[in-house]
């Protein structure tokens, strides 16, 4: 008899084999699983994908998302160490980017090109509970740029929020006055 259905948040496990392990293992005990990426089933998400798709910007020509997070900053508190280490699976890439990308993909449809760029350019922080200076080995600085399925070019940054940016910022463009 299979177990209880399984629903993960992204990402199902720290890296590669582990996500592989433990798909096998439901695979093999019969329990259906699934992957939450929120982001697609929030209500201003739906509705501006229904907009996009009722043509209220005509062609969409080009979308920018920039988004800045906190937790990668050059101080840090307790609770958000274990970010700093890739092995732990739990980083920028897998989980800012991640969601937001899926985000994007969920409006506009998937890249069909892509280039990416990804950076650890602060090494080093400072753990607010401490003052220690600690190092970390996980990328603070992501961007990439591609055509996605409808021909629209996209360009995707995100970035540590050391700097005075806003935190999110999402713009796209339609060929529709």
């Amino acid at each position: 008899m299979p177990g209880k259905m399984v629903l993960s948040e992204w990402p199902l496990g720290a890296n590669l084999a582990q996500a592989q392990g433990l798909t096998a293992l439901a695979k093999a005990r019969g329990v259906r699983t699934a992957i939450g990426l929120q982001h697609r089933c929030a209500p201003p998400l739906r509705y501006l994908h229904d907009l996009i798709a009722n043509g209220y910007l005509g062609r969409v020509l080009s979308t920018t998302l920039v988004a800045s997070f906190d937790a990668w900053a050059v101080r840090t508190n307790p609770e958000g160490k274990y970010m700093w280490v890739k092995a732990n699976g739990a980083n920028m890439l897998t989980l800012v980017f991640g969601h937001a990308v899926d985000a994007l993909s969920g409006m506009l449809g998937e890249f069909t090109e892509l280039s990416a760029t990804m950076r650890n350019l602060v090494p080093e922080y400072s753990d607010d509970s401490t003052g220690q200076v600690l190092t970390k080995d996980t990328e603070d600085q992501i961007a990439v740029t591609g055509v996605l399925e409808c021909g629209a070019v996209a360009a995707v940054q995100v970035k540590d929020s050391a700097g005075r940016g806003s935190p999110f910022r999402w713009e796209i463009t339609g060929n529709r006055r």
